[in-house]
């Protein structure tokens, strides 16, 4: 234990700018007293695990590398820090977390994107105003008890949300560095189509909103097949692959110029964030797997491009008419 402190203190020390004093700016960044900072670099007093965590963030070093054991690895991940908060507050802040991330994927020069997926993502409808409303309310449903009776006519989705949805896009827009790869199961669009048929069967939705909704999804697997014979979705090199085994869960593997990086989805909308160089090294390495084990339909393979295409839109046709979805 002594040992392990010692080390962070050091990495503490090395990492701090050479115009500042260590204790200053502890004291700046975790807003603890000058004599709480002095014990913690005296050895006084341990840094608690958040204060290592933001220490570590803001430092660039690595925590895993520290903890390290030969017995047993141990690992930090990041899972945000408000979800004691509301549902509201919860959405705006994931949303800021996927803006901050692009906007730093912007600046390099390229980044790379690896995912596989079983449910539409939340980002996916970010270009589309009603999925993202039907989104909004079932985060909504699942999430704060208030809202178990409420229909979706009924939510408002605050302006501030708007706002980052509407940064988030024009982000999107004018990111051209990024190599897409995404592998889908083959009922990607079932398991949300079968969520909306869910809420209407309940009279959560009404026929104006199904009626909105699916002009949505519609526009997004029309913009996706585009995406896939010209292999470019919303102006980057999108290559897209159906999955021949289960997706389990939706994750990805990002790389940048500086860093590999995983998310990994327990639900649709923030991920696990985990940093560790052989952990995302081995999550990679489970979605070459998938890929190999997956079929390029982005200018390619007409046939199965085709009837993946057609199996979805057959799926919204039954959607449209309250039929039951089947596989």
């Amino acid at each position: 234990m002594e040992k392990v402190r010692n080390d962070i203190i050091q990495k503490i020390i090395c990492g701090i700018p050479a115009n500042m004093k260590p204790a200053e700016y502890i004291v700046t960044l975790l807003g603890i007293s000058k004599g709480s900072a002095y014990r913690r670099l005296n050895g006084e007093l341990s840094f608690s695990f958040e204060e290592v965590a933001v220490l570590a963030k803001e430092m660039n070093f690595s925590v895993d590398e520290i903890i390290y054991s030969e017995s047993r690895r141990k690992y930090i991940i990041e899972f945000g820090h408000y979800f004691n908060d509301n549902v509201e507050n919860i959405i705006y802040n994931s949303l800021l977390e996927y803006y901050n991330h692009l906007c730093i994927n912007q600046k390099m020069k390229r980044f790379i994107t690896i995912e596989a997926s079983n449910n539409l993502w939340f980002v996916y409808t970010l270009f589309c105003d009603n999925l993202f409303s039907f989104y909004y309310y079932k985060y909504l449903q699942q999430y704060d008890i208030s809202c178990l009776k409420m229909k979706m006519k009924d939510v408002n989705i605050p302006d501030f949300i708007i706002d980052i949805k509407n940064k988030i896009t024009n982000v999107i827009l004018n990111t051209h560095n990024c190599i897409s790869i995404a592998m889908i199961d083959p009922h990607i669009f079932l398991n949300v189509m079968a969520e909306i048929q869910y809420y209407r069967r309940r009279n959560f939705l009404e026929e104006d909103d199904m009626k909105l909704i699916t002009n949505d999804i519609k526009s997004l697997l029309d913009s996706l097949q585009k995406g896939a014979v010209e292999n470019s979705y919303e102006g980057r090199e999108y290559n897209c692959f159906i999955g021949q085994r289960s997706i389990y869960s939706n994750s990805a593997a990002i790389q940048n110029d500086n860093q590999t990086y995983s998310f990994f989805y327990q639900q649709n909308l923030h991920p696990i964030i985990c940093h560790d160089k052989r952990l995302c090294e081995l999550h990679s390495n489970y979605l070459q797997s998938h890929k190999r084990q997956s079929v390029l339909i982005s200018n390619s393979n007409e046939e199965l491009q085709i009837s993946f295409f057609d199996k979805q839109y057959e799926y919204l046709r039954k959607l449209s008419k309250n039929i039951d979805l089947k596989v």
